[in-house]
C-alpha cells in the first residue's frame, strides 16, 4: 500500500529530475514519463522490474525471475493501451530468449516462436538496462 501511494505521490507531482526511493527490498526511481518499480532478493538481486508510464500507471513492461536464481527470465510488453503484446522466455537460464509468445488484442496467442539451437545466439529482452 505504501508503494501505491508513494507512486500516486509521485505522478502528481508532475515532471521532476529522476527521483528515486527505497522502500524495504523495493526501489522505485522515477524518471520523466516512466516510473521503475524493482523488487530485490535479501543477496540484492532484482527478482522484479516493472515500468510504468509516470502519468496514468500504465504497464509499459514487466519481467521476472521465475527461478528465484537472481536472472530476470519471463518478459512482458504492453502497447499503449495496456493490452499484452509478447511474452519472451528464457527456459534455459542462459540470459538469452528462446521462446517468444506474440499475442493478438492482448490475450489470444497469434503465433509462438521457440529457438531450437542449443546455442543461441539471440540478444537479451528489450527494456532492460
Amino acid at each position: 500500500m505504501r508503494i501505491l501511494l508513494f507512486l500516486l505521490a509521485l505522478s502528481l507531482a508532475g515532471p521532476l529530475a529522476a527521483q528515486t526511493r527505497q522502500l524495504g527490498n523495493t526501489t522505485i526511481e522515477v524518471n520523466g514519463a516512466v516510473t521503475i518499480l524493482r523488487r530485490h532478493n535479501d543477496a540484492g538481486l532484482v527478482i522484479y522490474e516493472l515500468h510504468t508510464a509516470t502519468a496514468n500507471g500504465q504497464r509499459i513492461f514487466e519481467a521476472f525471475d521465475s527461478t528465484e536464481t537472481g536472472q530476470l527470465d519471463t518478459f512482458y510488453y504492453f502497447d499503449s493501451e495496456g493490452r499484452l503484446l509478447r511474452q519472451e522466455i528464457d527456459s534455459t537460464g542462459n540470459g538469452q530468449i528462446d521462446i517468444i509468445i506474440y499475442l493478438s488484442d492482448g490475450q489470444f496467442i497469434d503465433r509462438i516462436w521457440r529457438d531450437e539451437n542449443v546455442h543461441n545466439n539471440r540478444a537479451t529482452p528489450q527494456g532492460l538496462s
